[in-house]
């Protein structure tokens, strides 16, 4: 129960571009762990800019762990991390490969290093999990039209 709320500051400190504090909660998120679920946000970094959960009343529980995991491949981004944010979800893949949220935060790390073919990749399988999900989808076709428009 301890990490759910170090996982919510730290998303209240990633919001406020308080990435040392958010970084610091979301590391105690991750000590105190311990199979938990709960109904968190999730915030992606695609394009310069960062995107938050902006659902007044979201309705999935998600794995604490692998939440954290993917706001500190967010916090990294920013700072420009990339390849320890790339680590992050893979960390959150391997513990959750059966939610598409590890998918999606590499799939908006893909993007921002403009590898469009990757970025379609995670997206697909994060849609391929969650196939009901229209923001994935969105997603899914975006990184497909940028794919797109390299190979021509």
């Amino acid at each position: 129960m301890p990490s759910i709320p170090y996982n919510n500051l730290g998303y209240i400190f990633l919001k406020k571009q308080e990435y040392e504090r958010a970084t610091e909660c979301l590391d105690n998120a991750l000590d105190f762990a311990e199979d938990e679920t709960a109904i968190l946000r999730v915030a992606f970094y695609q394009r310069n800019h960062l995107l938050f959960d902006e659902d007044p009343f979201p309705k999935q529980f998600l794995p604490v762990e692998t939440v954290a995991y993917c706001n500190l491949a967010t916090v990294l981004a920013e700072q420009r991390q990339m390849d320890i944010a790339l680590e992050m979800c893979e960390e959150a893949i391997y513990l959750s490969p059966e939610s598409p949220l590890g998918y999606r935060a590499t799939g908006h790390l893909y993007l921002e290093m403009d590898n469009f073919e990757k970025a379609l990749e995670s997206f697909s399988k994060a849609l391929e999990l969650d196939s009901e999900n229209e923001e994935i989808r969105k997603e899914r076709d975006y990184a497909e039209s940028l794919s797109s428009q390299v190979e021509h």
